[in-house]
């Protein structure tokens, strides 16, 4: 034809990812199993993304995250120091886990071109992004939830992709312990009861035991054992920069859970207004609207630290909320394709 045919950027030299450092150097490297993985760990699997940036020479990694409006955004963190490049020419490589993949150059139907930046923290470097396309709906994406407590107990894990790998899957059962990383206030997560952190896992998540995004990892000195020191930003040192776009809501907890959200097969556009909650806010009772050709068979109401407060399949269309104090709710409404999260307020 006659059609023109633009270039816009050209790669300084192009890079065989394959040709990273072995897996096999890394003793401590354990690639995640997602078969034999709990419920926490492998929803937290599938907001995990490869994050390919500079013209697809580097990788670093990056994970999504839900808000309190629970409307789809596709959210995402990752660390200021993998911003190599336009964030709109970043390729997002979704669910790549050893069982589903057995190399990167596979599983690229996966994957989602393009990202504007939203927001860096000056101080801790953690920056939101919000991804341009989104999930097509049998991929089965998940949006993490996010705790910015205090975390005084114990027991996280982290996903991360190291030397190109599939996922990989690090376990912390210690408290975090305070450090800092290039004058950055910091956790150090080493050393690790079982897995590590590689190169390329700048910008990865760490999760607390219930799958929640706590803190994203900034650097540290990728080693197996006593010698590793891995460093957390966390995201509650952040949160004022981040909260007008994951709490508009301003929830009072301060934990948010994760959703699976329902998105179309080709165009990526997000099913609304399926299941309609009102009134909302509600006081004793609150009635569920279902414009989809699918029945529902289960409900679950939640608080916002994730406690279930109700689990019924036998309901009217409306649910009795007398037993409720006032304050924000989440509904888990299952039908046979899946499941969406709604949110309302009792007053």
């Amino acid at each position: 034809g006659n059609g023109k045919f633009f270039i816009s950027s050209v790669a300084r030299a192009y890079r065989d990812l394959s040709l990273y450092p072995s897996a096999e150097d890394s003793p401590c490297m354990n690639l995640l199993d997602d078969e034999n993985s709990s419920k926490d760990i492998s929803n937290a699997s599938s907001s995990v993304l490869m994050m390919l940036t500079d013209n697809g020479q580097r990788m670093a990694t990056a994970v999504m995250v839900n808000n309190s409006k629970f409307d789809g955004t596709i959210y995402a963190f990752t660390s200021s120091s993998a911003l190599l490049g336009d964030p709109a020419a970043f390729v997002f490589v979704v669910d790549l886990v050893i069982g589903n993949c057995s190399s990167v150059s596979v599983c690229w139907d996966k994957a989602l071109s393009g990202a504007s930046l939203i927001k860096t923290d000056p101080v801790s470097g953690i920056t939101l992004l919000q991804l341009a396309g989104r999930p097509r709906k049998q991929w089965k994406t998940y949006l993490s939830g996010w705790d910015i407590s205090d975390h005084a107990g114990s027991g996280f894990f982290s996903i991360t992709h190291g030397l190109t790998r599939p996922q990989q899957l690090s376990v912390y059962a210690g408290s975090l312990l305070s450090s800092t990383w290039k004058e950055v206030p910091t956790v150090d997560c080493s050393p690790w009861e079982s897995g590590g952190i590689f190169q390329g896992a700048v910008g990865g998540p760490l999760f607390n035991s219930k799958g929640q995004i706590v803190g994203i990892y900034t650097g540290g000195a990728p080693a197996c054992g006593e010698s590793s020191h891995d460093h957390f930003a966390l995201l509650s040192l952040s949160w004022n920069s981040f909260r007008p776009y994951l709490d508009p809501f301003v929830t009072p907890s301060s934990k948010l859970l994760g959703s699976s959200p329902q998105y179309g097969n080709e165009e990526g556009t997000q099913k609304k207004e399926l299941i309609v909650l009102y009134p909302n806010p509600a006081y004793d009772r609150i009635i569920i609207q279902n414009n989809s050709t699918e029945e529902i068979v289960e409900v679950v109401i939640y608080d916002n630290t994730g406690r279930v407060l109700l689990h019924t399949t036998d309901f009217f269309p409306w649910l009795d909320l007398k037993g409720l104090s006032s304050g924000h709710y989440f509904l888990r409404v299952v039908q046979p394709s899946g499941f969406s999260m709604e949110q309302f307020i009792v007053r």
